[in-house]
C-alpha cells in the first residue's frame, strides 16, 4: 500500500511541477524538461525523488523561476502533511 501512495504522490508532484512551467509558457517548460534530460539524464517525474534539480534550474531562471516556486507552494500546501511532498517543498525553498 505505501508504495501505491508513493506513485500517487509522485505523480501529483510531476503534474503540479509541470502544471506551474506550463502556466508560465511553453518555452520554459520545455526549456527546463531538456536541461533536465541533458544535466541530470531525468525527467520531471524523477524531481519527486531529485528536487534538488528543479530547484538549481529554477534558480537560473531568475523572475520566471520565482513565480514557477510561488505557483508549486500554492499547488502543494494543502499536501504538506505527506512527509514526502513536505520534503520536496523544503528542497526546493518553499
Amino acid at each position: 500500500m505505501y508504495e501505491d501512495q508513493d506513485k500517487i504522490h509522485k505523480v501529483l508532484i510531476s503534474l503540479t511541477i509541470e502544471k506551474a512551467l506550463l502556466d508560465v509558457g511553453k518555452l520554459i517548460y520545455e526549456n527546463v524538461v531538456n536541461t533536465l534530460e541533458k544535466k541530470y539524464h531525468c525527467t520531471i517525474e524523477d524531481c519527486y525523488d531529485h528536487p534538488q534539480y528543479l530547484r538549481e534550474i529554477l534558480d537560473s531562471l531568475d523572475k520566471a523561476g520565482d513565480v514557477i516556486l510561488v505557483s508549486l507552494k500554492k499547488d502543494l500546501d494543502r499536501f504538506r502533511n505527506i512527509d514526502k511532498i513536505e520534503e520536496f517543498l523544503q528542497c526546493i525553498g518553499q
